[in-house]
Parts: C-alpha cells; structure tokens; sequence
C-alpha cells in the first residue's frame, strides 16, 4: 500500500490528489502534507476560500504562499497612456484589501516553533501589467 501511495504522491501534477485523503487518515496526513505546501492564490475567490479554511494543524505543511492580486485590466487607448489618480487609488485599494486579508488570516494561524517559515511571493497579474485579455 505504501508503494501506491508513492506513486500517487510523487505524481506532482495530479490535479485529484485531494481525493485520496479521503481514503484513510494516515492517507489524509501525507496527502495534506503535500497539498498544502504550496498555497496558490490567484483570485479574489480563492483569498476568500483561504480564509474560510479550517488550518488547525495544517499551518505546520505550509512552505509557501503564491498571491496573485488582480488589478484592473487596461484595454484598447488605456494602454497607451499612464494611470490616472483615480485608476490608482482603485489598484491601491484593490492590492491593499487583499494583502491585508491575507495577512489578518496569517495572524490568526497558531505559531509553530517547529515550523520553517513560509515564504510569500507577490506578483502583479500579466493582463493587468502588459494590458492583454486574460485567458
């Protein structure tokens, strides 16, 4: 059995993953270890999802926090001049809001001296940055 569980685990891009901690909790330990470890979060949806999790003891697998913040996409002549103060004051509202309430979920996480820490990468959307349709 763990031979097969292996195999499942070290299959990285196995979208289903999450399906076999259902199996067992020793199944549910490892596979949450591995699902957990990297936390992506791309829309605004998923910062609200993230929050709503119940991290308990699942704070401890964390390694890295991805936040991909969705700022106000630039179409057709927006493109081709600089932001206005009102376009600005709406991106820093939108960025502020979403650091903070990922933050506000952090500070509640219980601390783990055992823990490494967690790294967080920000990056600006590519269709808000170059101006293009997201896909």
């Amino acid at each position: 059995m763990s031979m097969v569980l292996e195999y499942v685990i070290d299959s990285q891009e196995n979208p289903h993953l999450g399906l076999y901690a259902t199996i067992n909790r020793y199944w549910q330990a490892i596979v949450e270890k591995r699902t957990f470890s990297v936390i992506n979060i791309n829309t605004a949806k998923r910062l609200t999802e993230f929050r709503q999790l119940p991290w308990n003891y699942r704070t401890s697998f964390v390694r890295k926090i991805n936040l991909l913040v969705e700022l106000e996409s630039y179409y057709g002549e927006a493109r081709t001049r600089y932001e206005t103060e009102e376009e600005m004051q709406r991106n820093s509202k939108i960025f502020t809001g979403a650091i903070h309430s990922l933050f506000n979920t952090l500070a509640t996480w219980p601390e783990n001296e055992r823990s490494p820490p967690v790294t967080l990468e920000r990056r600006p959307t590519r269709h808000a940055k170059s101006g293009t349709k997201p896909t």
